[in-house]
């Protein structure tokens, strides 16, 4: 749906409100503008639906940094789609309830329930292990610097 679709008031409002207290949306995932370039230029979002949902809760995933920039358009790694699965299959991702949606309006833009852009705050590896790496990687630099200390101080004796 275009990202409209989502906040404008009108005859969209009510039927967000119906899907909404119906309970028949699972999540919406924001795309960057000009994603279907060239057939549309506006942003849009894909709204998943589900029959029969057991809770109420609705998965927010604004995942426009996820995409690269070509020259028409935008792509897509196999990478980031693999981590857009693990978002929602995980739960990283906001989740929100009907309620929460009723208090905003039927509000349903994803920008305003998540905060967090794709590369802030989603951490896949361990830092220690980079740490680690960086220490052992600083004292390789110290251990080549005294080495050519020892160097220069020859050519220093021998002038």
């Amino acid at each position: 749906v275009p990202m409209g679709a989502l906040f404008c008031s009108g005859s969209t409002g009510s039927i967000r409100q119906k899907l909404v207290d119906d309970n028949y949306i699972e999540a919406i995932i924001e795309f960057p503008k000009n994603m279907l370039f060239p057939y549309a230029s506006v942003a849009t979002a894909l709204v998943i639906l589900k029959k029969n949902k057991v809770n109420d809760d609705i998965i927010m995933i604004n995942s426009k940094d996820f995409f690269m920039k070509i020259i028409k358009g935008f792509t897509i790694t196999d990478e980031n789609v693999q981590r857009i699965t693990e978002i929602v299959i995980e739960g990283v991702s906001n989740t929100i309830t009907k309620e929460i949606a009723a208090e905003n309006g039927y509000n349903l833009c994803t920008t305003q329930y998540v905060t967090l852009k794709a590369s802030e705050g989603i951490v896949v590896e361990d830092n220690r292990k980079f740490i680690e790496n960086y220490e052992e990687l600083l004292q390789k630099l110290r251990n080549i610097d005294k080495e050519l200390d020892e160097v220069r101080s020859r050519f220093v004796k021998e002038a």
